[in-house]
């Protein structure tokens, strides 16, 4: 299947139930997002027990990621299969 980009609706920004049902029925591969959105998506996937079985990268940028951030991630196994790539500072 050919790659295509989805683009995520301005409300999904600030819900993170809607964020991650809209990565889960897209079956997004690779997001790219900004930690603060990173987040309240996290928030929403470990309190609503929700997995994102399809995505394999998560690449961060524009801001710096909380390490604690990660740390919630990793526990949570949202999506074991992902691998987490920090961007932030490479054009500053």
């Amino acid at each position: 299947m050919p790659g295509r980009c989805v683009l995520v609706p301005g409300d999904a920004v600030t819900d993170g139930v809607t964020f991650a049902e809209v990565v889960r029925r897209e079956g997004v591969t690779v997001l790219n997002i900004v930690p603060s959105v990173f987040r309240r998506l996290l928030s929403a996937v470990i309190d609503n027990d929700l997995h994102l079985p399809d995505l394999r990268q998560v690449i961060f940028g524009g801001e710096a990621i909380d390490p604690d951030d990660i740390r919630r991630w990793w526990v949570s196994s949202t999506a074991p299969r992902a691998t987490l790539h920090s961007m932030y500072g490479i054009t500053e």
